[in-house]
């Protein structure tokens, strides 16, 4: 969640630097000041907030230290990422839910065998609608924000930068990535699923062991593959670990 909220400041500097170049009277010069230490002090509480996914978001975006365009702008950004935010943090709250950590636990599988594997196809199939339900989420947030910045009524170079800043968010970002590969997870997980049910195999040590040579080398391929997608999104959280730090 840390990268989002530096995303959230470069877009912020990006959208309203220009007016650095602009005559500024007095008044427009402490609207400004204002609107930086506004930005700084909401994006704070956003972080903390956001870190704790299990709890929805609850902060208030208005502020009236600010006035005008600034207020505008720093309400609309605000609800932007709040709502990106929050979709993702319910749809871990989903997954959470339905226990999809223990998936692969040959202990759990070793007991849901015997309930003819109820437990796992619940959540196989909660998993499915909360990533399904996400995706479009996800892009309906876009969507929607892109419609409401066109009648937004600020300053028009500020409308115009914001809405080459947003596309530009919209094609390239972090959840976007994440969503991907989770989404290849769970077809691999399904993959398995489906072996688990048509082979017979036994737990040992919480792990799976197939009768036929065949059998362990396609699950331990599919077992490899998820392995190397969970390695993508360790990677994903180095870089924006990275990122952070060099910001600080």
């Amino acid at each position: 969640m840390r990268r989002i909220l530096i995303l959230i400041t470069i877009l912020v500097l990006s959208i309203c630097g220009y007016v650095y170049y602009l005559d500024l009277n007095d008044s427009d010069k402490l609207n400004r000041k204002a609107f930086d230490t506004v930005m700084s002090e909401k994006m704070e509480q956003l972080y903390v907030q956001a870190r704790n996914w299990k709890k929805p978001l609850n902060m208030q975006i208005e502020d009236n230290r600010l006035e005008g365009d600034y207020k505008v702008m720093s309400e609309f950004i605000l609800k932007y990422w709040m709502d990106n935010i929050e979709a993702r943090n319910s749809y871990l709250r989903q997954l959470d839910r339905a226990d999809w950590d223990h998936f692969l636990s040959a202990t759990r599988f070793e007991q849901d065998r015997k309930a003819a594997y109820q437990q796992t196809t619940q959540m196989l199939s909660i998993v499915k609608t909360a990533t399904a339900e996400y995706k479009t989420k996800h892009e309906q947030i876009g969507t929607k924000a892109l419609e409401d910045l066109a009648t937004l009524d600020v300053n028009k170079n500020m409308r115009e930068s914001m809405q080459e800043k947003l596309e530009a968010t919209r094609q390239d970002n972090d959840e976007i990535a994440l969503l991907h590969i989770e989404m290849q997870i769970l077809e691999k997980a399904e993959q398995m699923f489906a072996m688990l049910k048509k082979y017979k195999w036994v737990n040992k040590n919480d792990m799976f062991l197939f009768e036929k040579d065949e059998q362990v080398r396609k699950f331990n391929l599919l077992y490899a593959e998820v392995l190397e997608f969970q390695q993508q999104i360790n990677e994903l959280k180095k870089q924006n670990a990275r990122f952070f730090e060099e910001d600080e």
